[in-house]
């Protein structure tokens, strides 16, 4: 099933909604479900996510990946459709609805027809209440989980990344992958599948979001009709467990030292990561001022330094990782072995001049311009409305609009950026990890400036 990027709404390509639409509503059903709906009259399609709050971050080590099973394990079998029956549905319906697990929840999600919609209600709602897999199914998907774990394994962009949030978040349960690991995977129970489904499905874990032209009212007609049922149980909030010590909720992050993934690939996988504001932090929009014009975008540092002005590098990005209670930078690239230490060496050089001279106001208004942009195209894309719905609730418990993260964005002045340059970017608080053909390199010193020993 597709995966959600953190903290990023989906894209798609509807036609710009009115602007006399009704602000976001919430109702929240006797049992604790809560339904949200954006509606807009200029669409024909609904896009619908059903959520059940608490993914990996609910799990511990030895049941890291049970909930991403279970998500698998959601369309193989109920107790009236066969696997091909539930695929033929998937069709009938549109063929786009999937399934994410992440570190906060378990997704059901879709984008159909709006005469489809409580068609889409009955389905989703039988994948969930009328689970009926056997053991069968659940050794097959044990293997489809194998050649998923293996292909990430492959992949070293992708192996640099679980190792930095290895060292990172050691503490945490986002040190560990979403799927888990081979052996865990391999080892669950058809039992253990059911009793944690068991413990996601009540009302209050279960968020039903939609956008598109549909009333409140009506949304919550059909969440009541199909999931009133479930019992209130408790609500799940979000966090980071840390995996030896349950009582402590807030996560730190460990910055220091630089690690290594001995791939036999023709080119370096880079990854330098620092601690950065979490999305609930108030410095959370400053840093994605900061870090835009670091690594986003044509016209950013990191871009133009790296591949237009020295060759080095075809790509290279800053990006946010960001969580409700941590957070991190990530500067990621691709580079030729022999051009490590000198790549490495300019970003640090990179980092020095911003914690000097901070940024320009021609630099500070473009990123603003590209940032605002972005807030307003969302509403060209139902699913990107639906998603700011969804996450909004998730993280905020209320709605946050596009206007606001723009009004955000405007308030931010250059003695602010200036004061999170200081606090967030001192010399040397990085990790660094290294995936490719690096046995028996060395980095210079210039290099290793770049992080923490």
């Amino acid at each position: 099933m597709a995966r959600k990027t953190q903290a990023s709404p989906k894209s798609g390509s509807n036609p710009v909604p009115s602007t006399s639409n009704p602000a976001p509503g919430k109702l929240t059903l006797s049992n604790g479900v809560r339904v949200l709906v954006d509606k807009t009259n200029a669409y024909r399609s609904i896009s619908l996510c059903i959520c059940l709050v608490g993914g990996s971050s609910d799990e511990t080590i030895a049941s890291a990946g049970l909930t991403h099973l279970l998500e698998h394990l959601l369309f193989k079998r109920t107790k009236t459709l066969n696997p091909r029956e539930i695929a033929c549905r998937i069709d009938y319906l549109g063929g786009e609805i999937n399934a994410f697990t992440d570190s906060d929840s378990l997704c059901l999600h879709a984008q159909i027809p709006q005469s489809l919609l409580e068609e889409l209600f009955a389905f989703i709602s039988s994948l969930l209440l009328d689970f009926a897999c056997n053991d069968s199914d659940l050794t097959l998907e044990q293997s489809v989980i194998r050649q998923e774990i293996l292909e990430a394994e492959d992949d070293p962009s992708d192996s640099v990344y679980r190792v930095f949030a290895e060292h990172f978040w050691p503490s945490s349960m986002l040190a560990l992958p979403v799927y888990g690991t081979k052996e865990n995977v391999q080892g669950f129970k058809l039992s253990e599948a059911q009793m944690r489904l068991d413990e996601l499905l009540c009302g209050q874990r279960l968020l039903i979001a939609a956008a598109g032209n549909i009333e409140l009212e009506e949304l919550a007609r059909l969440g009541e009709k199909y999931f009133g049922c479930l019992p209130q149980g408790k609500a799940f909030e979000l966090g980071y467990y840390p995996t030896h010590n349950p009582q402590k909720r807030h996560v730190e992050p460990k910055f220091g030292g630089c690690f290594s993934v001995i791939r036999p690939v023709s080119q370096v996988h880079l990854l330098l990561g620092r601690p950065w504001p979490s999305i609930r932090c108030p410095d959370y929009y400053t840093g994605l001022i900061v870090s835009s014009a670091l690594g986003s975008g044509m016209s950013s540092r990191l871009f133009q330094l790296l591949r237009e002005e020295k060759g080095l590098a075809y790509d290279i990005a800053a990006d946010i990782d960001a969580y409700p209670d941590t957070g991190a930078l990530l500067l990621s690239g691709v580079i030729e072995r022999k051009n490590i230490n000198k790549g490495l060496t300019l970003i640090h050089d990179l980092f020095v001049e911003l914690l000097q001279f901070g940024l320009s106001d021609e630099e500070h208004q473009r990123v603003l311009s590209m940032l605002t942009a972005q807030l307003n195209m969302e509403f060209d894309s139902l699913s990107s409305r639906m998603w700011r719905l969804l996450e909004s609730e998730l993280y905020f418990g209320e709605y946050r609009s596009t206007q606001r993260a723009e009004s955000r964005l405007r308030a931010i002045t250059a003695d602010d950026i200036a004061r999170f340059i200081s606090h967030w970017l001192p010399a040397g608080e990085g990790m660094l990890v290294l995936g490719g053909d690096i046995d028996g390199f060395s980095l210079s010193q210039s290099a290793r400036r770049c992080y923490q020993e």
